[in-house]
């Protein structure tokens, strides 16, 4: 939802904000990473309950 919103941002319509967000999960720019959602410009901690997922490529 971060890359949606920051398409939001950028000026992107609403449609092609969830396309180009829909595209960084599949290309492998949304992970979860040493306990954080990392995405194409920031990472956000997870919460406890989800750090148990390790890391991982969406």
């Amino acid at each position: 939802m971060d890359e949606f919103y920051r398409q939001l941002s950028l000026g992107q319509p609403k449609g092609e904000a969830l396309r180009q967000a829909q595209l960084a999960l599949l290309q492998g720019s949304v992970r979860l990473e040493n306990k954080q959602l990392v995405g194409s410009d920031k990472a956000i901690p997870l919460p406890p309950d989800l750090q148990e997922l390790g890391d991982r490529i969406f």
